[in-house]
Formats: structure tokens, sequence, C-alpha cells
């Protein structure tokens, strides 16, 4: 095996593990809150045995029966989601949805005995353009105007990342790595403003020199620098926000947004 291919094998595993750590991180959350829940010795019966293992917590203490006949008679619930956003969301080669996004989805699903489908789109507009029953991983600065939120399910801290020749102390009129259909951070001016599709794609902006500076979830940037082995990018924690990802439901829709919460 040669010396690249020996790196290459090295990142790899890196960003695996990454991916992990947040997975594991994401679901004690959910596995804590079940635990704790007291659930009696026979577990609730689904009629169509969606949830039929003694492993899947019982709905019996957690839902209304008016909930409980909601998830009785879903269908499929149509779940749009944003390519792009690793490890949190994005597509594999074969265009389904992988990372932390999906997992919670997979969780609920267990928990619940939800079904459903998600739809990757490349932009965020194409995600609110979708009609979508669910929007997953939206946060309460950049979700629509017809849409009620969950509570969050993963918070995150936000990234700083600039070029290396910029010096981060004088950003006001440097170029912003903005993301498409995303609220500007306060402080950002619009004709400072480089748009891009995906943090991928801003990532690759400052890298070049074609975009100055941005703002990410730590978990996405890191994600991206260990994958692409940036040179020229520098990243410093900053106290910006606190970034708490949750799920989008229709607003016409209170009980799915009741049982998810």
């Amino acid at each position: 095996m040669s010396g690249n291919k020996k790196y290459t094998y090295r990142k790899n595993k890196i960003l695996v593990s990454v991916l992990v750590i947040i997975e594991i991180a994401v679901l004690f959350e959910f596995t804590v809150k079940a635990n704790y829940m007291d659930f009696p010795a026979e577990p609730f019966r689904y009629a169509d045995s969606r949830v039929n293992s003694p492993l899947t917590p019982t709905i019996e203490p957690v839902f209304t029966q008016e909930e409980i006949n909601y998830i009785q008679d879903s269908g499929v619930i149509w779940v749009a989601a944003i390519d792009g956003a690793a490890p949190l969301s994005f597509a594999d080669k074969n265009g389904e949805i992988q990372g932390v996004f999906k997992l919670v989805l997979d969780r609920i699903s267990n928990l619940t005995g939800l079904v459903f489908e998600c739809t990757v789109y490349n932009t965020a507009q194409e995600v609110y353009a979708s009609n979508a029953t669910m929007i997953h991983g939206i946060t309460s600065s950049n979700k629509s105007a017809d849409m009620a939120i969950s509570k969050p399910f993963l918070k995150t801290k936000t990234i700083l990342y600039h070029n290396s020749l910029v010096n981060p102390n004088t950003l006001e009129n440097k170029l912003y790595a903005a993301i498409k259909d995303v609220p500007l951070p306060q402080g950002i001016k619009k004709e400072n403003a480089v748009y891009y599709n995906t943090r991928e794609e801003s990532l690759n902006a400052v890298e070049s020199g074609k975009a100055h500076y941005g703002y990410g979830n730590e978990f996405s940037v890191a994600y991206y620098i260990l994958k692409n082995s940036y040179k020229n990018v520098i990243t410093i924690p900053v106290s910006k926000e606190i970034r708490e990802y949750c799920i989008g439901v229709t607003l016409n829709d209170k009980l799915l947004l009741s049982i998810i919460n």
C-alpha cells in the first residue's frame, strides 16, 4: 500500500470516528430520556406490528390516546433534508440521506412507529419549496413562516473559519461565505456576502481565497477540514451563537409535532 493510500485510509478512519462520536452524543440523549420513562411490563403492540419488540419502549405512558390513534392511522410521512452538511446531513453515492439527522429519524421511528420517507435536496430553497410534511435539521433562525419547530435534538457551537491571509480581527469589510437561503448572521452586510449552496462549497471558497471567512457549526466545519485537508483555513471558536437543530413540522399538524416532542 502506498503512502498516499495509507494517509487516505487513516483520514477516512478519522472521519468515521468524528461521525460516530456525534451519533453517540445525539442518541445518548434519546436513550437517557427513554430509560427514565416509567414503562409498564408489557409493551404496547401496534396493529400492524411496526413496533413489536420488547426492547422498544411502550408509548402508553408517553402519548395521549389521540396521539396513539394518529400513529396507528398515519401513512408515510414525507421529510425534506439538505445535502452537503456532513456529518449532520448528506447524500451518499446512491442519493440516500446519511448522517446524524437520519439517525434521529430512525430513532424517532423506532420509539413511535411513525414511518418516514426522506428526500435530499441540494439547496435550502428546494427544501422549503418541497411541500414536505417535515423539514429535518432546521433552526429557529431559518425556519419558514408556515412551520413550527420541535424541541432541539442537537446543540452545537459556532466556529469562525477564515483564510490564513486574513486578520480575524478586521473582518468588517471582508467577503463572507454565506449559504443560500440561510439568514445572514447579525452584523454581516449583504453587500459583503458571497453565496454558496452548501457548507463544503463555502469552506472551499475560503480555502481558495474567493471568500475571506464564514461561520459554521463545529461538527460540519471539523468534518470538511479533515475530509479535504485544507491548508489555508484557520478555525476559531466564537461565542456568536449556540445552534439548536430541530425538526420543522407544518403548522396544521400539531399532533405530529406533539408526538415528536
